[in-house]
């Protein structure tokens, strides 16, 4: 349908373009003349001073509140909002927290660089800035779009008990946690997209206990991350993403985890007692945990495909190289990996009686208890360490190349694999794998 002329101020105006119009078949030239009729309509309404607040297609609202327009705070706003209601904050700094958002609202700004709720300044601690608790009476979702939190002393945002929550184009930073998601009295779905998690870590003098990260997951609680950047997170148990949700799952679709830190488990992730993990075209570079670089995964069912490890692993002064480079498993695991890349991972360099997986590793495995299916995947230059290492009870490996690892290639666990068909030791020929372009560009002649 057309949209009407509350959406067009809001969006500052039509901006497609109609080109290539067949005026032979005045049926649709009498519906195009329509159209721009309604659009017109639409831009008369318009003042020229709005800002282009996204509201999101499908959208149909009991009534939407400005701040500062309607009310001067966001916690006003949220205060007087009903279900279906949306708030649109425009440009500004908001020094606010304690914000209970009802279920079935939005909150949405003009993007997160020009709305920022900052607390920071306020002394209090304890308290997220951001509050989202369900309502069982309440089946619509709630999304929070175009804002950035940042400066709280405990977490920026609690979501819980709620059907759906929706994170679009937001940003989390200078906090000891971003997002906490649970479930406990009913499940709970967070779908989070093009969000940016940065410099989440302690405050200082603060403790790094588990659970101080940039994305939380607890309970019953199934989280959807894309298209998001994590960047330079510190703290306990994967200061990027830390999970124990028994009856849920997280997944994680073209997502990128940069120099974040630990000196735990999980350079960025840590997924621990989880119904199943997913990472698909994710990109792991330069996160240090001496434990797991990137990924560290315990009693859990998890699938990476597509992915790229690079430079991962060791401890963040860069002293203490660890065990699993990339990827650490303990406990009852099974671990599929396809069509991924491993580069320059490192781990404890290998001894003939240990090998310390500078790609993959295992460990804490009880007989038959964990597998890994490693498939159409290479790893390859790794300074120390063997690619794979551990108390794997099974392994599956076909169609990969394993070449120029410092300790050695296809050894250890891998060593009866060495001569399976379609397995190879051949330089993958990168383009610029030091500006991270994994593409293949093969030798001239």
């Amino acid at each position: 349908g057309s949209p009407s002329a509350a959406d067009l101020c809001l969006r500052g105006g039509p901006t497609t373009r109609i080109v290539g119009l067949p005026m032979r078949d005045s049926r649709i030239a009498v519906r195009c003349s329509f159209a721009f009729l309604i659009l017109g309509i639409g831009l008369a309404a318009c003042s020229s001073d709005d800002e282009a607040i996204p509201v999101g297609p499908g959208r149909v609202d009991v009534s939407r509140l400005v701040v500062p327009d309607d009310h001067a705070t966001i916690g006003e706003a949220l205060a007087v909002a009903d279900a279906s209601d949306t708030v649109l904050v425009r440009s500004g700094i908001y020094r606010e927290r304690g914000l209970d958002l009802p279920a079935g609202v939005f909150l949405i700004g003009v993007d997160p660089d020009s709305v920022v709720v900052d607390a920071s300044d306020l002394p209090i601690s304890g308290f997220a800035i951001l509050n989202i608790t369900g309502d069982p009476s309440i089946r619509r979702g709630t999304r929070v779009q175009g804002v950035s939190f940042r400066g709280s002393l405990d977490r920026l945002v609690r979501v819980g008990d709620i059907e759906r929550a929706e994170f679009l184009n937001c940003a989390f930073s200078s906090a000891p946690q971003g997002i906490r998601a649970w479930g406990s009295t009913r499940r709970t779905y967070v779908y989070i997209e093009d969000c940016r998690f940065e410099d989440i870590r302690p405050r200082e003098g603060g403790s790094t206990r588990a659970g101080n990260s940039a994305l939380r997951v607890e309970g019953l609680a199934d989280v959807n991350v894309r298209e998001s950047t994590f960047a330079r997170n510190e703290g306990a148990d994967g200061p990027a993403i830390s999970a124990s949700a028994a009856d849920g799952s997280i997944i994680v679709v073209d997502t990128e985890f940069l120099q974040n830190a630990t000196l735990g488990r999980g350079g960025a992730v840590d997924v621990r007692s989880t119904g199943h993990a997913g990472f698909y075209r994710c990109r792991f570079t330069g996160n240090r945990g001496t434990r797991g670089g990137a990924l560290s995964l315990r009693n859990t069912q998890t699938t990476v495909t597509s992915s790229v490890f690079s430079r991962n692993g060791g401890s963040p002064d860069e002293e203490a190289p660890g065990v699993g480079g990339a990827i650490l498993v303990r406990g009852q695991v099974a671990l599929d990996v396809r069509g991924s890349i491993f580069y320059a991972n490192r781990a404890t360099e290998s001894l003939p009686d240990m090998h310390s997986g500078s790609s993959i590793h295992a460990m804490d495995a009880r007989p038959y208890s964990n597998s890994l299916l490693l498939e159409s995947s290479t790893l390859s230059f790794a300074p120390s360490g063997s690619p794979v290492g551990g108390d794997f009870a099974d392994v599956f490996v076909r169609n990969s190349n394993v070449y120029g690892n410092m300790d050695g290639n296809w050894i250890g666990l891998l060593e009866e694999f060495e001569n399976e068909i379609d397995n190879e030791s051949a330089d993958p020929e990168y383009c610029d794998p030091e500006n991270e372009d994994f593409s293949r560009c093969p030798a001239q002649n």
